[in-house]
């Protein structure tokens, strides 16, 4: 019974090494991505000083076309959503908005803001750690426009809410140059189609005549223009890749960060288990990345440095979770940990730096 008091101790005073240890990290891959019951969804969480009632419509009449295809759009729960028309302006919900973006999105309750792009759990932005689709491609048979009415709605607007594309705070206006602010209807935040066109960089057109909302080209992609959207088979490749360890690098670091919440050995054990789990596949990833640059006949130069950073930044990453790892299963056993923690903060810094080198060769690709 003594020897087990013993232990527990040193387990105790181990573990409270680590937390200190880890409370420095970035609390980015700590939070939860929070994209579930929550405003993106329709909070109840409101008072009355920050929110005001009105009446818009639902305008399922209305087709939204992008680059001359038409698109249809659904909430988190997979029902078909609308524009919806209010004050002059046309929005469309904040989740097919981040869809037809290709952003992540992030809620922050307590900042009251929706992060689009680049957000808390996911900074650099880039790549979707989300890969939620909340639109589709459809044929103009399919929408059945003439089967739906406009409805009368009420909705509620939200001048508290803030919008932040890549960290950066958006005004929102009309046509006339008012401000606008987010909606919610029906449990989704709606934001203004035409701010939206602005943060793609498309032109936007109303054809009131036939009810269309086109964003970008009105007419479909000429082969010329459609190759400027196409990738190799190699740089597709890449981003994949990339975006596998850079999601295995976010999920270790968020796993580690929780070990201030391990209350018993039992949970600490389980997190030794996921962490071991994420090691497996960072090493198999390693491994299949370092046979890429022969698995092409042809390579770009660009795409030939890519894949070189990508090589350092899974390698690196490996490491890195792996010398997680070792000071969770060093923990567990009571053992001093103190050399392996120092070679975990060297590779927490070199991995961090060699993800930005990588995000930004796949960047130019």
């Amino acid at each position: 019974m003594k020897s087990e008091k013993i232990r527990q101790r040193k387990v105790l005073t181990a573990f409270t090494a680590v937390v200190m240890f880890f409370a420095s990290a970035s609390p980015c891959f700590a939070a939860e991505s929070g994209l579930k019951n929550n405003i993106l969804d329709g909070s109840k969480n409101t008072t009355p000083s920050q929110v005001t009632y009105v009446r818009g419509y639902i305008k399922p009449d209305v087709t939204v076309k992008y680059n001359a295809e038409t698109l249809e759009f659904y909430d988190y729960l997979g029902k078909t959503v609308y524009p919806v028309i209010y004050n002059g302006s046309t929005y469309l919900p904040v989740r097919a908005v981040s869809s037809l973006m290709d952003k992540d999105i992030e809620w922050r309750e307590n900042l009251s803001s929706i992060f689009i792009g680049k957000t808390f759990f996911n900074p650099m932005g880039k790549y979707r750690m989300n890969p939620e689709t909340y639109h589709k491609v459809v044929s103009d048979s399919a929408i059945e426009t003439g089967l739906l009415k406009p409805e009368q709605v009420g909705l509620a607007v939200r001048p508290n809410f803030k919008v932040l594309f890549n960290f950066e705070e958006q005004t929102f206006r009309d046509a006339n140059g008012e401000i606008v602010y987010p909606l919610v209807y029906a449990g989704s935040t709606y934001l203004p189609l035409r701010a939206i066109s602005e943060l793609m960089g498309e032109a936007i057109e109303w054809d009131g005549n036939l009810k269309i909302i086109y964003i970008g080209s009105k007419v479909p992609l000429s082969p010329q223009d459609q190759e400027k959207y196409e990738v190799s088979k190699a740089t597709r490749d890449i981003q994949e890749k990339y975006k596998n360890v850079a999601d295995i690098y976010a999920e270790g670091t968020s796993a580690i960060s929780t070990l201030r919440e391990q209350k018993s050995p039992e949970e600490i054990i389980n997190l030794g288990t996921t962490i071991t789990e994420l090691y497996n596949e960072a090493k198999n990833l390693t491994s299949n990345i370092r046979k890429m640059k022969s698995a092409y006949d042809e390579l770009t130069e660009e795409e030939a440095e890519a894949i070189d950073e990508l090589i350092n930044f899974a390698g690196l990453n490996e490491n890195y979770i792996l010398c997680m790892e070792n000071i969770v299963y060093m923990l567990i056993e009571g053992q001093d940990f103190t050399m392996m923690q120092d070679a975990f903060a060297v590779y927490a810094v070199s991995t961090m730096e060699a993800s930005e080198s990588a995000r930004l060769a796949v960047e130019a690709l």
